[in-house]
């Protein structure tokens, strides 16, 4: 019996020696794993819509791309590769250089889709990046005004200060806003690589590779051709700035214009446009031309003088209403002014109202304030913060229908959970106001749902009775 078990012990492990473990099971976990990715939200809206890998076309800075080309489908083709390995690792093709070569090419592949989405993001997709830059300095300045804390992000910014000029600010906020999505492909990869490099046909592949030096050098070129472009528009602009800094406005000039043809998206950035503006500003100082009137615009935020950089922003804005870049820098000049005036100056937290100013002098900034934010949401009906703020103004100020109505487009507009939270506590708020205390209730009710967190005290309170 004992040399019966000691017999089968040992053919055993010389079956595992001899090749005979289940290696293909590596490659079909890293497949699984892909097919999840391709399922599962990959960017978070900060407004609150995920962006699932179906819904996010691939866009590498040549213009031209369609829907059916996104992540999804670049993920479903990762793991039909990562299928192929497993079935390449069987025991009937694992002597097969071929076929062993298998699990590292796969595992090179599943790593493609989270390099492309970096690349996307932070060089070729301008309008992309720079449309989660709005969406998340208005979630952050409502948050501002919710009266209570809510969960700090990863990387904390702040909304007066960002943009999405720079690489390194296109990259907090990614992290910031990436979800579980993208962490499977690397999963997935590092595991494929993993297996082929303790594979003995990955080793002895190592001490051939001088042999094929040559055709590694091609395929990296025709890399950089094919993905180079967009980053080669982002060093263009970086010298720009330089010769911004030095002086040489021509030379700025020409290296900006090189970026552009590049990256044609970047004639939609309101930055590119600034550091034009200066160019032509110093260049052509007898002659005022939209571009350099942005210029004097950026120039009077630095000082801190923000209805001189309203007076020379209205004259481009009214010549060109309709034109993104325009929109956007008046959306943010808007908002700077008014949040100067320092509307909703009284907090409230704990059950209890803190007033930092008079009653008379905080009414008066609200009505100020109030004065700005419907301009602003009359340039950008789109933007959330306008009318979340005229509603939470206009409930100070007792006017509860005014309020109800500001807070019901709020709804409509965003899908951040705090965010229609506190929106529905106010549409209760100003209900009981007007008199209408079951609608209250029920308001108040969807409020807390939305908020599993606890933060929103000011709806829990109503129902309590505290307030």
């Amino acid at each position: 019996m004992i040399l019966s078990l000691t017999a089968s012990k040992e053919l055993l492990l010389s079956r595992w020696k001899d090749g005979c473990r289940p290696q293909y099971m590596v490659p079909v976990v890293a497949g699984s794993l892909m097919l999840c990715a391709s399922a599962l939200p990959w960017l978070n809206d900060p407004l609150g819509k995920a962006n699932v890998a179906w819904n996010l076309p691939v866009d590498i800075g040549w213009q031209f791309h369609i829907d059916i080309f996104n992540y999804g489908l670049l993920c479903l083709a990762c793991a039909c590769c990562s299928f192929a390995a497993a079935f390449a690792n069987w025991r009937t093709f694992k002597q097969h250089h071929s076929f062993s070569r298998a699990s590292g090419l796969a595992g090179c592949l599943c790593l493609l889709p989270v390099l492309l989405l970096l690349l996307q993001y932070l060089f070729a997709d301008l309008v992309g990046i720079n449309q989660l830059a709005q969406h998340r300095i208005q979630m952050l300045l409502i948050q501002r005004h919710f009266g209570y804390a809510v969960a700090l992000p990863f990387i904390p910014l702040d909304p007066r200060a960002f943009s999405a000029s720079t690489v390194q600010m296109r990259l907090e906020l990614l992290v910031d806003q990436l979800s579980i999505g993208p962490l499977l492909p690397i999963v997935s990869g590092l595991m494929l690589i993993g297996m082929q490099r303790r594979s003995p046909v990955g080793a002895a592949r190592k001490r051939r590779t001088s042999t094929r030096l040559f055709g590694w050098l091609l395929l990296a070129l025709a890399f950089v051709a094919v993905f180079g472009r967009a980053p080669a528009s982002v060093a263009c602009e970086y010298q720009a700035k330089v010769s911004l800094a030095q002086g040489n406005y021509s030379g700025a000039l020409q290296w900006l214009d090189r970026a552009v043809a590049l990256n044609p998206l970047l004639d939609r950035m309101a930055y590119y446009h600034i550091q034009r503006g200066e160019a032509r500003y110093y260049l052509q100082p007898g002659q005022q031309s939209d571009e350099s009137r942005l210029y004097l615009t950026a120039s009077y935020l630095q000082q801190k003088d923000a209805l001189s950089a309203y007076r020379e922003l209205f004259v481009v804005w009214e010549a060109h209403p309709m034109v993104p870049w325009i929109q956007d820098e008046m959306s943010t000049l808007l908002t700077n002014l008014a949040e100067n005036v320092g509307p909703l100056s009284s907090t409230r937290g704990g059950g209890f109202t803190v007033r930092t100013i008079t009653p008379q002098a905080e009414q008066k900034n609200d009505e100020v304030a109030l004065s700005w934010l419907q301009v602003l949401s009359y340039v950008d009906p789109t933007n959330v913060y306008s009318p979340y703020m005229i509603g939470r103004i206009n409930y100070d100020l007792h006017n509860y229908v005014a309020c109800g109505s500001q807070m019901a487009r709020v709804i409509v507009l965003s899908r951040n959970a705090d965010i229609l939270s506190s929106a529905y506590t106010y549409i209760a708020l100003s209900d009981a106001g007007q008199g209408d205390y079951i609608d209250e209730r029920t308001l108040l009710l969807k409020a807390v749902t939305l908020d599993p967190a606890y933060s929103n005290n000011t709806a829990r309170e109503e129902l309590s009775g505290l307030r």
